[in-house]
This record gives structure tokens, sequence and C-alpha cells, in this order.
């Protein structure tokens, strides 16, 4: 048994022509036996809709990078929980800075309002980049001080910036470690891409490849990608020379 697993934003769905490439690709390796997952920042229903309009096929979906597993049946399969009171440490915080939108983590999708009654994986804070304070920032990190637990990680995408906190250990790499184990997957038949810093863990700690386009993720990849597609060719070529 073998694990493909993609990010979706800026690696399987770059544009609509090589989605529908990569679309075909992705059936070729379930044929081939391989469990197909895509992990993504995107909440259940975000993703979930996306795959359903571009007709992708799927076995499991990792949400919010790695909080939150789902199978192709709809079945939540993990959820990594964290405390309601670092939601309400970083709901108080906010009020410091010009936040674009709040996006509190719960099983089905982010959700702006806070229901202390619901599980919630994780807290993202959103911030146009040319708002962004530095030193409001450095508070946000600091809070790792106190919840010595918890990752408080800061992306900036260019046009926005997204302020994140989940459990210290929890990531896309960690999602992927859980299905390991839980399907008894060698590491050595797992194969990952992505494009951008949350993918980082996963790229690193299972020797996987990226899109070409960010210079610090492409440094740490095993090889640099156009689109999926290509990759895929060559894990099928490898595979070939292999039963060989």
């Amino acid at each position: 048994m073998k694990l493909f697993v993609t990010d979706y934003d800026g690696t399987l769905f770059i544009d609509e022509i090589n989605l529908a490439i990569n679309r075909k690709k992705l059936l070729e390796l379930h044929k081939l036996g391989f469990i197909i997952t895509i992990s993504t920042g995107r909440s259940f229903k975000s993703i979930r809709k996306q795959l359903e309009e571009h007709n992708l096929y799927y076995d499991y979906i990792h949400c919010a990078d790695g909080s939150i597993i789902y199978d192709n049946k709809d079945n939540l399969i993990n959820f990594f929980e964290i405390e309601h009171s670092i939601v309400n440490e970083i709901l108080k915080l906010k009020e410091k800075a010009i936040i674009e939108d709040i996006q509190i983590s719960y099983p089905l999708e982010y959700k702006n309002i806070y229901n202390k009654n619901d599980k919630i994986a994780g807290i993202n804070l959103v911030i146009k980049s040319e708002l962004i304070d530095k030193n409001f920032v450095l508070e946000f990190m600091n809070l790792k001080e106190k919840y010595p637990n918890y990752n408080f990680l800061f992306y900036d995408h260019g046009d926005y910036a997204y302020l994140c906190v989940k459990k210290e250990y929890v990531n896309k790499a960690c999602a992927i470690k859980f299905m390991q184990d839980l399907l008894q997957i060698s590491k050595d038949n797992i194969y990952v891409i992505g494009d951008s810093f949350n993918d980082l863990e996963m790229i690193m700690e299972y020797n996987g490849v990226s899109i070409i386009g960010n210079s610090d993720v492409n440094k740490k990849s095993k090889k640099v990608y156009h689109q999926v597609y290509e990759y895929v060719n060559d894990i099928k070529e490898d595979l070939s020379i292999k039963i060989k």
C-alpha cells in the first residue's frame, strides 16, 4: 500500500487546464493502489466543495493544516482539539490590531463566531499584509511562553498574513503520521508534494517535493516541479523501474 499526499491551492490546483491533467493522474495512482489524500489549510466544507465541483478523486482529506481528518464517506476520522482558554486569549488580543477576519476551526468549517460548547481545532487571525504591526506579531508569538504546548505561527502570503494557533505537534506531517499508523504504510511508500510554508513539515519529514515558486520551500524539498502530474509521472516511472 502506498500513500500520495498533495496540497490543494497552489499545488494540485494552479489553473483549470493543468487541474484536468492532475485529475487523470490521481486516478492513475488510485488504480495502482495508492491512497489519495488532499492536505489543505481549508475547512472541510470548503475543500469538499472544491473536490466535488472538479470531480477529483480522493480517499482522505486533511483539513485545517492537518488538524482535522475526514474520509471519502464524510466520516470524521481524527480531530486535534485545543483548549477554549487559548481561544479567549486570542480573541482578547485581536482588539489590538486591524483584523480582516477571524477563522475559528470547527469540525466542518471556519467561523468567525465563537461557540464555547463546540470542539475547536485552531484559530487564525487574518490581517492585510500592509497593515501588519511587528509589535503585535511579537506579542502574539510570545504567547508561546504562556502556552508551551501550542504553536503560534505567522505566515505572510503577500496580500494577507495569517497568525495561527494550534497544538504544538499538529501540522500536515502529523496528520500523515496518523495515516501512516492507521493504514500501516511504510514511510518509504509515502509521497508528498506542496508549495508553501504550511507544507514544509510534511515535505521535510517525508522527503517530499514542491511546486516551483517559494524559494525557501523549494530549497528544502527533494525536487521541484511545475505541476503535480510531472511528479506523478516520475513516481510511475520509478515504480516501473523497480518492478523490472
